[in-house]
């Protein structure tokens, strides 16, 4: 992992209780150094109201909200808590954004939380961590069905047979 840091050292060099040092608050006040800072700017869907046969396709756009270009690295697609596809996002110079997409399939019907996470295993580093994921949900409708009732021929009678004994 590469990146731009400041170094920040803490030195105890007395205590009157405890052995060792103990350090009740730790604050530090500065700029970041330059970074990228990716987000995710919107979670799609597509088709965009689905029935339970229909492939789905879930697309992200990724933005590069920092002050320098970002390393290559991937979109992760969850429905719920199930990881159901990734994508991979190239290298972005600062304000730049790629809209990368998933093919997660056919879903059963029902309501899906969906989330989407750039950069996920912490490789670039950035100005903002808490800020990489977007969420939506996904309504996938049961396939359109007849009801068929059997009924006679007209003119006919419906007639029923004995099985042989």
């Amino acid at each position: 992992m590469s990146g731009r840091a400041a170094d920040v050292r803490l030195q105890v060099t007395a205590n009157t209780g405890a052995p060792g040092g103990q350090i009740a608050e730790f604050q530090i006040f500065g700029t970041p150094a330059p970074n990228p800072d990716l987000t995710i700017t919107g979670l799609t869907s597509s088709p965009a109201s689905p029935v339970e046969t229909d492939d789905v396709r879930l697309s992200a756009t990724v933005r590069n909200a920092g002050s320098t270009g970002s390393a290559a690295t991937s979109v992760t697609f969850y429905a719920g808590d199930t990881k159901v596809g990734t994508a991979a996002v190239g290298a972005l110079a600062a304000g730049a954004s790629a809209t990368v997409s998933a093919d997660i399939g056919a879903r059963e019907a029902g309501t899906y939380e969906l989330s989407a996470k750039v950069d996920e295993d912490g490789e670039v580093p950035e100005q903002n961590e808490a800020n990489n994921t977007a969420t939506g949900t996904l309504t996938v409708r049961p396939v359109d069905t007849a009801d068929l009732i059997a009924s006679p021929s007209p003119g006919r009678r419906a007639t029923r047979r004995r099985a042989a004994r």
